[in-house]
């Protein structure tokens, strides 16, 4: 059975236009995460949501919905744990980041499931959600530097090389603008983000030069460059000499590279 700690009350999902121009409040708390498109939700502040945002709205809030098109997951909830929260919140108080926008999606898909028990495990999917919004909303920037979150993108640029990588795209999976995950990313590790995406691409690359015989292009591929030639000019730019260059020279001198 749900419980009053942090319990759904439903958990929708929506794709195409929204046109409800009248305010209307409810009496539990709401957070909307876009998954696409941009949404509208107020005038006074004016708030307008783009894709991985996630907006929460607080009882008793006034506001519409409005857009051209949307995509939108919808968590209402009640929660123990959120009294006397708003007094420290915004009415409506957004933030960006993918990572959240994903548990959205995955909260949303394992609430369609039918059967079961599911209550208990809807109520903790649910609060470690709102757990987490709470805790990115509330962090100054200035305390990012200290937070986790560096280590869990490193984690996930070394899981994911052979997937292309954009600094906005990880930048917004982290919950950052992309100037803040710039500056703190290389405080941390001494290396742009990009730079260290090519380090550790170019490091799978010498590995399997070393312990395959794969031609350069598969080697290539299974790095996560986007073309042998792109390769071998990143390859050069970090170790002096091709591919090609650096197998070569390994089989003659092992142990000397």
């Amino acid at each position: 059975m749900p419980s009053d700690e942090c319990s759904p009350l439903y958990v929708s999902r929506y794709a195409g236009p929204r046109h409800n121009p009248q305010d209307s409040a409810h009496e539990w708390w709401e957070l909307t995460a876009v998954v696409e498109g941009s949404l509208n939700l107020s005038e006074h502040p004016a708030v307008t949501a783009g894709k991985h945002d996630l907006i929460l709205i607080a009882p008793g809030t006034q506001h519409y919905e409005k857009s051209e098109y949307a995509e939108t997951v919808w968590v209402g909830f009640r929660a123990v744990r959120m009294r006397g929260v708003e007094r420290s919140l915004d009415p409506v108080t957004i933030l960006r980041s993918r990572m959240l926008t994903e548990s959205a999606e995955q909260l949303w898909l394992y609430a369609r499931q039918q059967g079961g028990a599911i209550g208990p495990e809807l109520d903790a999917m649910t609060a470690r959600l709102v757990a987490a919004f709470l805790r990115l909303a509330a962090e100054p920037q200035e305390r990012m530097a200290g937070s986790d979150w560096v280590d869990a993108a490193v984690e996930y640029i070394e899981r994911h090389l052979t997937e292309p990588m954009r600094l906005p795209d990880l930048a917004h999976r982290f919950g950052c603008s992309e100037g803040h995950f710039c500056r703190v990313f290389r405080s941390r590790t001494g290396q742009p983000p990009i730079q260290y995406v090519l380090r550790a691409r170019v490091g799978r690359a010498l590995h399997l030069l070393e312990q395959t015989h794969w031609p350069v292009a598969e080697v290539s591929r299974v790095s996560g460059f986007e073309s042998p030639f792109y390769f071998s000019r990143v390859f050069r730019r970090f170790q002096g000499q091709s591919p090609l260059q650096y197998r070569r020279a390994r089989a003659a001198h092992p142990g000397s590279i």
